[in-house]
Formats: structure tokens, C-alpha cells, sequence
């Protein structure tokens, strides 16, 4: 055990310690971790959170599942849907965390929970849907590692960090094609609400994070080594019949980054 707590310590900065699962690496009691393994992934708008998530969750050979912030917008209260376009959607006040709160508590304790379907054309839950427990649960969106009682459920904290002009080119692509938007209200959009909710509540929040992935799933290396610490601790602590993994097996994290994969 104690290479691997060498080779994390090395790949991840002093305040990543702080993280519960690094700890029980450290300690040597990682097979005493209770249920699930819940990971907050944060970063800016279309920096490729979802994607890495999505990433994450295919690799795993263990049950896995994502659960986005988005689907926690509050509805539009009567006043505000008389002019929607003047409604900051980016802003922390938007977003219900006592509901997300409360399913990331219920998908710890292994039970299954009701997570809202937010329609962006009405900005109202239209209904609900199941989401059954799993191995590893992923809770990825803008300001999961700002609120800090939601922060205090993750075993571990990833940020991506993507170039702004790469993600607002992304936003652009994306508005125009799954939300009809146009460029023009696009990018009145981002320097009115965007930019500033991104400098003033999101990028801070990267200090939080036990792991930094720059450029998103463009950055295989960081998701592989991930991906195999992932699975060890699952290994370690879930007691399923499946094959040992050894440390030699296990790909070095010692790059001296300071956190950065």
C-alpha cells in the first residue's frame, strides 16, 4: 500500500489530502470504505465535464452512473417567466442543492432516488426519473465543488480545465443545435452572465479539487490512471468476486504536477 500512497501523493497537491479516500489510502484502511464512491466533477460550462463523466463510467467494470446539476434548476417563479431572457441561469441561486443533497445521501446509502428532468424550453421539472444505486456514482455540474455540504459527500474531487476559448466555442455548437439558440444570444449570454459567474464562483472553486484534468477527455493518460485507482479502491473495499489487482499493475501517478494530470 505504501507505493500507492507514494505515487498519489506525488501526482495529487498537499490540499488533495484532504479528500476521504486519499486519507484511507494513507491509512491503509481503504477496504473500510461503506458504500458507494461519490465523485463531484466540476469546471467551466462546456469544458467536457459530462464527457469525462461519460468516459469514466465506460471504463469502469463496476456498475456507475452520473448525475448532473442541471437537472436541479429551480423552476421559474411567475415573475421571472414574464421575461426569461433577463433570468441569470448561471448564477448558484439557480439551483436547488438541498434536492441534489439529499439524492447524493440516498445514493450512498445504496438506495435508489428520483432526480428531476429539467426542461430547458419550459424551465420546469416535467417529471422524474429512477436512478438506480452504483459502484461509483458521478455528480458532475458547474458548482459541485462551491457548496460545501455537498462537497463534504465526495470521496473525490475532479476539476476540468479547459481553454475559454475552447469551451465557448463548444457552448456556441451546442446552444445552436440542441437549444436553438443564435450566436448573437449566445455570446450576449456569456459576457453577461457567463464570464462573470465562471471568474467569480466556478474557476475558485478548482482549489477544492483533489485532481485537475486539463483539456477534459482530450487527456487520455489522466483518465486511464483515474480510471485504475477507481477500480482498485472498489476492488479493495467492495468484496466481489473479481480478479486482484497489484500495485505493479496499477500505472505510475508520479508526474509532479501539483495536482495537474
Amino acid at each position: 500500500m505504501s507505493s500507492l500512497v507514494e505515487s498519489l501523493e506525488h501526482a495529487l497537491s498537499p490540499p488533495a489530502m484532504n479528500s476521504d479516500l486519499l486519507k484511507k489510502f494513507k491509512l491503509g484502511t481503504v477496504n473500510q470504505h461503506a458504500g458507494p464512491l461519490i465523485i463531484g466533477v466540476a469546471g467551466g460550462s462546456a469544458s467536457g465535464k459530462t464527457s469525462v463523466c461519460k468516459v469514466i463510467e465506460g471504463m469502469m467494470n463496476r456498475s456507475a452512473t452520473v448525475v448532473a446539476l442541471d437537472s436541479f434548476y429551480h423552476d421559474l417563479t411567475e415573475e421571472q417567466k414574464l421575461n426569461p431572457s433577463a433570468v441569470n441561469y448561471d448564477h448558484p441561486e439557480m439551483f436547488d442543492f438541498d434536492a441534489l443533497i439529499e439524492v447524493v445521501q440516498g445514493l450512498r446509502r445504496g438506495e435508489a432516488v428520483q432526480v428531476p428532468v429539467y426542461d430547458y424550453v419550459t424551465s420546469s421539472r416535467v417529471e422524474y426519473t429512477t436512478v438506480p444505486p452504483a459502484d461509483i456514482v458521478l455528480i458532475e455540474g458547474i458548482f459541485v465543488l462551491l457548496h460545501e455540504e455537498l462537497r463534504d459527500l465526495f470521496d473525490l474531487k475532479i476539476f476540468v480545465d479547459t481553454d475559454s476559448d475552447e469551451r465557448l466555442a463548444r457552448r456556441i455548437e451546442r446552444d445552436i443545435a440542441e437549444r436553438g439558440r443564435t450566436v448573437q444570444s449566445v455570446l450576449t449570454q456569456y459576457r453577461q452572465t457567463v464570464k462573470p459567474a465562471h471568474d467569480d464562483f466556478i474557476q475558485p472553486t478548482m482549489r477544492n479539487a483533489d485532481v485537475i484534468v486539463p483539456r477534459g477527455v482530450d487527456n487520455k493518460s489522466a483518465l486511464d490512471m483515474i480510471v485504475s485507482y477507481l477500480q482498485f479502491v472498489v476492488l479493495q473495499h467492495s468484496g466481489m468476486n473479481s480478479p486482484a489487482v497489484s500495485h505493479a499493475q496499477l500505472p505510475s501517478m508520479n508526474h509532479g504536477y501539483n495536482g495537474h494530470l
